[in-house]
């Protein structure tokens, strides 16, 4: 019978702990991937700056890749870099780009192409519990996270 007791708590402790434990694990899948993006752009800034090109970070359906031009002649013709530049977007991570894409120069600076709005434009990483935004300042070139991010 004591037995039976003990049983039976640690099933009702596991009970209302299970949903907790998803959230947090939702939580730090989240946060996880905003790292994995601005690492990302991150590389691709360097790489932009080292090899004197310009590096082209954008959203291609579920995955965020690099691209550069492919000759100085023609800017229309993109080559995607190598595939283990890509980053693939979990399935229940919502993301909204507030521009159509990041353009890294030689000389350090973020260039956003087509900006959707006025007051700091970057990406927004979401899902049921948090919601992060990703900020690359063109100026001096640096990336910020801004957990938590409420609009």
């Amino acid at each position: 019978m004591e037995l039976f007791f003990v049983i039976l708590i640690i099933l009702i402790i596991l009970f209302f702990a299970i949903p907790r434990f998803r959230l947090t694990f939702t939580s730090l899948e989240l946060a996880n991937f905003s790292k994995k993006v601005s690492s990302l752009m991150r590389y691709a800034q360097s790489r932009a700056i080292a090899e004197g090109i310009k590096i082209y970070f954008l959203k291609n359906d579920d995955n965020f890749i690099l691209t550069k031009d492919s000759s100085e002649i023609s800017n229309k013709k993109r080559e995607i870099l190598d595939g283990k530049f890509s980053l693939a977007i979990p399935g229940k991570i919502n993301v909204r780009l507030e521009m159509k894409e990041i353009i890294f120069h030689p000389d350090g600076r973020i260039e956003l192409k087509e900006p959707n709005s006025n007051n700091k434009p970057g990406i927004i990483l979401s899902n049921e519990v948090n919601k992060f935004k990703i900020v690359a300042t063109g100026e001096i070139g640096k990336i910020i996270i801004e957990e938590n991010y409420e609009e």
